[in-house]
């Protein structure tokens, strides 16, 4: 049954676009093993790019419609695309998935439970 706070997605769908499994790692609400999904490589942010961005952020304009707000806009948007394409590719390998699992999944690159997919 949906508790208070349930963030699951409702899925009729079998899982595609998985890597390998991320045994013994299951899912929350679903009791399957968690899969590790085909995602797409991103673009990365180099130290340049890092220290334009905070000078973006640091001399941003209030007016929403200037030149550099805009610009800005579309810097952090990019960002925003990355995350969704890893959301869209983790919830398609993992049906009935929550927003628990792909944090979780999300937050511990480093964690070794990943080491089986290489």
């Amino acid at each position: 049954s949906e508790g208070i706070g349930d963030t699951r997605i409702a899925t009729d769908h079998a899982a595609e676009g998985i890597k390998c499994s991320l045994k013994p790692l299951k899912l929350l609400y679903t009791g399957e093993f968690m899969n590790e999904p085909l995602t797409q490589d991103h673009a990365v942010l180099t130290e340049d790019r890092v220290f334009e961005m905070q000078e973006l952020l640091a001399g941003a304009p209030s007016a929403a419609s200037s030149r550099t707000a805009a610009i800005l806009r579309a810097k952090l948007c990019g960002g925003l695309r990355a995350l969704k394409s890893d959301m869209s590719a983790f919830q398609a390998a993992n049906p009935g998935c929550a927003l628990e699992d792909f944090v979780r999944w999300y937050a511990s690159p480093h964690s070794g439970l990943r080491s089986d997919c290489e």
